[in-house]
């Protein structure tokens, strides 16, 4: 019962985490994304339109590793959004 209730502490705390995390995201301040966007950070980028921006990853995990962001700031905080951006862009990098 002990190990269920410590998951169960554990999950509300992700949770809150990320309410927190989701707030301070949504207040308008630059984030690191933005600063890549406006070419304040290096970074290497491998695909950019009016929508979106596509670079690698610093810290890559997998031999090829990119990172898709979409321009608009509203697109970072849907899922659904970023979803269709990066079906989107993988439509254009396949043709």
């Amino acid at each position: 019962m002990a190990m269920r209730m410590s998951s169960i502490s554990a999950s509300n705390d992700e949770e809150a985490s990320a309410k927190a995390a989701a707030a301070i995201a949504d207040s308008g301040a630059p984030t690191i994304f933005d600063k890549i966007i406006a070419k304040e950070i290096p970074s290497t980028i491998v695909y950019e339109d009016e929508k979106v921006l596509a670079f690698r990853d610093i810290n890559p995990q997998a031999p090829v590793h990119v990172l898709v962001i979409p321009k608009l700031r509203d697109g970072l905080t849907s899922l659904g959004k970023v979803f269709f951006l990066f079906s989107s862009l993988v439509c254009l990098l396949s043709q």
